[in-house]
């Protein structure tokens, strides 16, 4: 198997995108699906009785085989199986009798591999009364999916009691086969927010939106990390990714503004063939990108009559611009952790919150009054709103998301960017006008990664070829000013 997979990471590359200033954004439960278009698995029927066939290969080159007599998402099952016959022809037949289970079976495959084909014979009973269905599927062997944490966007100043926006990136590097998992936000080791029952699709993109409030000063280790990924991870050495930051008691010196973007482009191929005849070559392009902005103002505004306005521009190419941004009183952002007064918003492309708390003067810790935009453009194909944004449509348990019109596939086509990029924020009220315009330049870098041919059995071992591989660094940071 010989895999390439090239990315370049590079200034913000988005399609220019102007959004009217009374765009609505739909909510979604994250139990639905935003798209499915992965390898599914082999289904049979017979009676009343069905049957689905997942076959996955891991890391180790093993197979898990999975039945089940009703469906693996959402995992149900009904009756029994009573007994499985195998055939492939890397394991010749396999015989499994006298089961007993809840309509379900697994059992690992250690000589099968990617595109073999798996003729299943079950025998199921406990569905049509006294009746014992036979059903016959046949199953492809294909990857398990591999989510990979490829960034996350975190101010590197909060203020302590302040609610601070948190954005990750996710994708789907093997383009089989999707995955359900838990985004978990973690903060000096223990979770503090989460988005639930997530699905990245085959090949895909997106991202996981947090709201948390740091509570001590100091420096602070902020991770992300997917778990309970459900069919089982590939390689779950990149499912975390982990930043620090600053967090500062109101009575610092605060960085007037940060803010940055960053956006990787991705080019893959992939060749397999396998003594048993299977043969498939993999190709892959695409692009996720983001942008976040946050500033400390030492004012307070009137809500009641608060505008928002977010343009952002590279090379004097507008990409997005939003005018009188829709917004909506939520104070609960501040989850109980003191008194403060909160404003947000969702559209198509971009997340807002805009918090404020007044002076406290008190002789031993005095604290000047402040407001605390924060804006984000999010990645990817949909983004996952956590836990602490509330839920949208209380009758979604796990949460909801949202879909990205901004996002690697859902909008326009790619547009090439020079090397500076610019954000313009403007927040005012009926008395009060307050505005920064960052600007900033980009940095360029490319990294290859060459897997060489691998062989698992030794009948290919002659032609096994020498390792090549390249690797290289790319990163982001954001700018920065006081």
């Amino acid at each position: 198997m010989k895999t390439r997979w090239m990315s370049v990471s590079a200034a913000i590359v988005a399609a220019i995108l102007t959004l009217p200033t009374n765009a609505a954004v739909k909510f979604h439960s994250n139990s639905v699906k935003y798209k499915d278009s992965g390898l599914k698995p082999a289904t049979g029927r017979s009676g009343s009785a069905t049957l689905q066939a997942r076959a996955l290969v891991g890391k180790d080159q093993q197979i898990a085989l999975e039945l089940t007599t009703g469906s693996f998402d959402p995992a149900q099952s009904r009756g029994n199986i009573d007994k499985v016959q195998l055939k492939a022809k890397s394991i010749g037949t396999i015989n499994d009798n006298h089961l007993s289970n809840d309509g379900t079976y697994t059992v690992m495959l250690t000589h099968a591999g990617r595109g073999e084909t798996i003729n299943i014979t079950a025998h199921v009973s406990g569905i049509d009364g006294r009746r014992t269905d036979v059903v016959s599927v046949s199953e492809v062997a294909k990857l398990r999916p591999d989510l990979k944490v490829t960034s996350l966007s975190v101010p590197p100043d909060v203020v302590v009691g302040s609610p601070t926006m948190i954005n990750a990136t996710i994708v789907e590097l093997n383009g089989e086969t999707g995955a359900r998992a838990t985004c978990a936000l973690r903060v000096d080791g223990t979770t503090v927010d989460s988005a639930s029952n997530i699905w990245v699709d085959a090949g895909g993109v997106v991202s996981c939106s947090f709201l948390h409030t740091f509570q001590t000063a100091g420096s602070a280790r902020v991770e992300v990390a997917l778990r309970n990924v459900e069919p089982g991870d590939y390689d779950i050495v990149n499912n975390t990714l982990t930043k620090l930051t600053n967090v500062i008691a109101p009575t610092q010196r605060m960085a007037r503004w940060s803010g940055g973007a960053s956006e990787a482009e991705t080019h893959s191929y992939s060749h397999y063939q396998s003594t048993w005849g299977y043969h498939s070559i993999f190709k892959s392009d695409g692009w996720q990108n983001d942008s976040s902005f946050s500033a400390i103002w030492e004012e307070n505004l009137d809500l009641s009559t608060l505008r928002a306005s977010y343009v952002e521009k590279t090379d004097n190419i507008t990409l997005v611009e939003l005018r009188n941004m829709p917004l909506r009183r939520d104070d609960s952002v501040f989850m109980g952790h003191g008194a403060g007064q909160c404003m947000v918003g969702i559209t198509e492309a971009i997340s807002a919150v805009i918090c404020q708390r007044g002076a406290i003067d008190d002789p031993y810790m005095p604290r000047p009054k402040y407001i605390n935009p924060m804006f984000s453009r999010r990645a990817g194909d949909v983004t996952y709103l956590s836990r602490e944004w509330g839920k949208p449509t209380p009758e979604s348990p796990d949460g909801d998301y949202v879909k990205n019109d901004s996002g690697r596939d859902t909008y326009g086509n790619q547009t090439r960017l020079g090397a500076t990029g610019s954000i313009q924020v403007e927040i005012s009220d009926a008395t009060h006008r307050y505005a920064e315009h960052p600007t900033y330049t980009f940095e360029s870098r490319t990294q290859t990664f060459e897997q060489p041919y691998q062989c698992y059995n030794s009948s290919c071992a002659a032609n096994r070829r020498g390792p090549r591989c390249r690797s290289g660094a790319a990163r982001r940071r954001p700018a920065t000013n006081e």
